[in-house]
């Protein structure tokens, strides 16, 4: 075989193995990293919802289903691969954007130490936690700590008015100076008063 024969083989074959080198890495480099967690209560999670690592968003929520164990597999798709591939050390905690709205969940991630987990793999239950609902809290609660928590509020909600007033006050005493003067010298006299033994009243 002619040397100027062989070296064109040899070229489109470098050709070729580069060709599917670039091809794998624009496969990983498109497919983002995806591990499931494992809830014993979804909270109310639904696909599309925010994967989180300290507030910032870095994935979302994807497929949510039932494991045979009766535990909720939930997908997550981590977009930032400078966090892939997580540590078997990792945590995951459902959140709650606020009080009101069906789609605001998310998953924070807290990533941990540990040998990493593979794209495929499993945060099992141990290491993950599911939100406090409100409701179910104050459900859990016995008759009579739910009727102390309620007497509670209410009377907290009649303090309010009278610490506003007393703010108010000490505002309106503070921006008088002679008013200030006065209820100094008065509260001095009225002290020295009462230290005056009887007899001497």
């Amino acid at each position: 075989m002619p040397q100027r024969q062989l070296a064109r083989i040899s070229a489109i074959a470098a050709l070729g193995v580069a060709a599917v080198a670039l091809l794998v890495v624009l496969a990983s480099a498109g497919s983002p990293y995806v591990i499931h967690a494992e809830f014993s209560d979804a909270g109310q999670l639904v696909r599309g919802d925010l994967v989180t690592v300290g507030g910032h968003q870095v994935g979302s929520v994807g497929k949510i289903s039932l494991t045979p164990n009766g535990l909720a597999d939930v997908e997550l798709a981590v977009s930032d691969q400078s966090l892939a591939p997580l540590r078997r050390g990792a945590i995951a905690t459902i959140g709650e954007l606020s009080l009101t709205g069906e789609a605001n969940r998310f998953v924070s991630l807290n990533p941990g130490p540990g040998a990493p987990i593979p794209s495929g793999g499993t945060l099992p239950e141990a290491q993950t936690r599911g939100i406090v609902d409100l409701d179910t809290l104050l459900d859990s609660l016995t008759p009579r700590v739910r009727g102390a928590l309620d007497g509670f509020l209410e009377s907290g909600a009649y303090l309010a008015p009278a610490a506003s007033q007393t703010a108010g006050l000490v505002r309106q005493v503070a921006a008088d100076d002679g008013s200030l003067s006065q209820l100094v010298s008065s509260t001095a006299q009225v002290a020295s008063a009462l230290a005056l033994p009887t007899t001497e009243l």
